[in-house]
């Protein structure tokens, strides 16, 4: 009761000597209330409706200070009751629920309206807090600062009302308040994402950016430049406004462009296609000559119209035109064109004409044929029709049939004239 009754004369004193200030324990009170030691706000519980609030009571339970709950979803807030001139409240989210205040809605009264300060609806999570005074002139409610909360140690940046979140996690969203990556950005389809805007100060830009459409998604340059990939700082990867594609240079000249151009060095590969099993295919550039084909024990097709056209064994190297996997170095399946064919062949039959070749007599010769249906020494039908006709091996026993006619004509030719001598 003392400390009560000197409380009272202080404050009396000081108001009598000022006639203006107020001082709670001072004698020098030096603004309209001057309050030397704590004060105290006391909380107050107040409970939200789901959805859109467009008048928040505020007038039946008065406070500075109040706990918003209720709510059972995320809620807005898009006016508040009892506005006087200079009045301050702090509302503090404890709902479990993101809580939004509509920027000047259009739906709520006058007089009743909320300024966000940022022309943006603000977004305040789960234990954020925000603070607003009214103002009598504007007659709305204007924040005047705020913490997006969280329920963490994190908080969320105030940046264009609900663009921009920082989560608690350390994850940060723009356009959504549930980031699940370290930087997660939300867009509705067909709408560019980030842009990078580069200028040299002479009104040249390079522009690049990012978009999710609606079934696609793109990244690159929106004007007219290449894009690159880099690695180590230098560029790997180019991509160029007529669309070509250049691996392993800044460049696409002088050599002769193409949708997909692969540089590299001497004795090098240069395009990879590696199978889950193993297998490679690629291409090779030498200091003198250039392959493609396969990097394993893989055998080789050449396709034409889906179809399997050339074949190489992988283990014989042999070459099958319309075969697969040719038992022989080159088999054809089909008719063959050329100008010329040169066959390397052994032990040419010029034998026949040796002192020491047998040739044998026609008589010889007639049987043989009588009882076999081709000459001696010459494959039968049935045997070219079973195992083919070896080119070298039946022009050289052609050959030796050849010189052995020569040599049957000139008998011949010897008995005639013979002949013809003793008729004379």
């Amino acid at each position: 009761m003392k400390k009560l009754l000197a409380l009272i004369a202080t404050v009396i004193t000081s108001f009598a000597a000022l006639s203006q200030n107020v001082g709670i324990n001072t004698t020098n009170p030096e603004a309209a209330l001057d309050v030397y030691g704590d004060v105290i706000f006391r909380t107050v519980g107040l409970d939200v409706a789901d959805g859109t609030n467009y008048s928040l009571d505020i007038a039946t339970t008065r406070s500075s200070y109040y706990r918003i709950s209720g709510p059972t979803a995320d809620f807005f807030l898009a006016g508040i009751l009892a506005g006087v001139d200079g009045k301050t409240i702090t509302l503090f989210n404890r709902s479990g629920f993101a809580m939004q205040l509509n920027n000047e809605d259009p739906f709520a009264a006058l007089t009743e309206q909320i300024v966000t300060g940022t022309s943006a609806d603000l977004l305040i999570a789960n234990k954020g807090i925000v603070s607003l005074q009214y103002d009598g002139i504007e007659e709305k409610w204007i924040v005047k600062s705020s913490s997006k909360g969280g329920g963490g140690s994190g908080s969320y940046w105030d940046i264009n009302g609900n663009d921009l979140f920082n989560s608690t996690s350390g994850n940060v969203g723009i356009g959504t308040s549930s980031p699940t990556t370290k930087l997660t950005m939300l867009t509705s389809t067909n709408t560019p994402g980030w842009t990078h805007i580069g200028d040299d100060g002479l009104g040249n830009q390079i522009i690049v950016g990012e978009a999710i459409g609606g079934v696609s998604a793109a990244i690159g340059t929106s004007t007219n430049h290449a894009l690159r990939l880099t690695a180590n700082g230098t560029a790997k990867m180019s991509i160029y406004p007529g669309g070509e594609i250049v691996i392993g240079d800044n460049t696409v000249g002088p050599y002769p462009t193409a949708p997909l151009t692969v540089k590299g060095v001497n004795n090098s590969f240069g395009i990879m296609h590696l199978g889950d099993n193993g297998n490679v295919f690629g291409s090779r550039m030498g200091g003198t000559s250039a392959g493609i084909g396969t990097f394993s024990n893989t055998n080789l097709r050449l396709f034409v119209n889906n179809t399997s056209a050339v074949f190489i064994g992988s283990n014989t190297n042999n070459v099958g035109i319309g075969i697969e996997f040719p038992t022989h170095r080159l088999e054809v399946n089909g008719t063959v064109r050329t100008k010329e064919v040169i066959v390397e062949t052994i032990n040419w039959p010029d034998y026949v004409f040796s002192r020491n070749y047998r040739l044998p007599s026609l008589a010889e010769l007639e049987k043989f044929i009588l009882q076999n249906k081709h000459l001696p020494n010459i494959p039968s039908a049935k045997e070219i029709e079973q195992n083919g006709l070896h080119l070298g091996d039946t022009q050289k026993k052609m050959m030796e049939k050849i010189e052995e006619l020569s040599l049957y004509i000139i008998q011949l030719n010897k008995r005639i004239e013979q002949l013809e001598r003793n008729n004379k």
